[in-house]
């Protein structure tokens, strides 16, 4: 190889490593191994992002724009809980029951709460608890809601 080529490929594996160094400080790009590792991260949805997609995303501008939607997203996840009447063993604002766990120190990460609302064990489908298929208008928000109803 000559030497032009080595110091194009010198200079594009430094300029990428940058990159990736810079999107792990500013926080996009998760570098823990689960959300209950993460004590910085508000949802636990950010952690394990892909590198492609913290590129695209990191302005600030797009990242008050991303916690907006989540800010709607919970909200209306927040409709939904109610409309589920979800309370009524979880509690009002998670907290618990006799009849259902506590979600606000729950250590479920995101993914394994979407695959709880799609298919619930059998003690929860016995208390009532209905399964939320994917492809539900009310599966994302719910999803959003609980994750952020975690112990600040």
């Amino acid at each position: 190889m000559n030497n032009r080529f080595r110091k194009v490929q010198a200079f594009l594996f430094c300029s990428a490593l940058a990159l990736l160094v810079a999107s792990i400080a500013f926080g996009q790009v998760g570098i823990y191994p689960n959300p209950s590792a993460a004590g910085r991260e508000k949802s636990g949805a950010r952690v394990g992002a892909s590198v492609a997609s913290a590129f695209a995303d990191s302005t600030p501008t797009a990242r008050v724009a991303a916690d907006a939607k989540d800010d709607a997203l919970v909200a209306q996840g927040k409709k939904r809980f109610q409309a589920y009447k979800c309370y009524d063993c979880h509690g009002q604002n998670g907290e618990g029951t006799d009849d259902a766990p506590d979600l606000t120190h729950s250590k479920r990460t995101a993914e394994e709460v979407s695959k709880f609302l799609v298919k619930p064990s059998a003690d929860a489908q016995n208390k009532g608890m209905p399964d939320i298929p994917l492809d539900s208008p009310d599966h994302k928000p719910l999803v959003a809601y609980v994750m952020s109803l975690r112990a600040k």
